[in-house]
């Protein structure tokens, strides 16, 4: 009967640490799901925030490159007018060099 009582403490003794074991078990894998959910939002939030701030470099390119562009065509403007004010000032004088080259004939024998 000692060994009947005995043998009853050692299977539920046994029961008791299967139950603990799986628990265990239960309890790492779920520490393990959730770490690998977190670990996954962590990863798409910094993947949204690198495709924002490449989104935003796009933009800033960009309309940098609009500004430049509209300063290159102002200065291209402004050099155009500068050429046609020059070409109004000397076109007289460059009319009359070339009138007195064509009708200033020397005649040499």
């Amino acid at each position: 009967s000692k060994a009947g009582v005995s043998i009853d403490k050692l299977l539920q003794a046994e029961k008791d640490a299967a139950e603990r074991v799986t628990r265990a078990r239960n309890e790492r894998a779920a520490m393990l799901k959730t770490a690998h959910l977190d670990a996954a939002k962590e990863i798409k939030a910094y993947k949204q925030a690198r495709e924002d701030d490449i989104t935003k470099y796009k933009q800033e390119v960009r309309s940098g490159m609009g500004e430049y562009e509209k300063t290159l065509a102002l200065k291209t403007a402004q050099e155009i007018r500068d050429l046609e004010a020059q070409c109004a000032v000397n076109s007289a004088a460059v009319v009359d060099m070339l009138l007195k080259a064509v009708t200033d004939v020397r005649y040499t024998e």
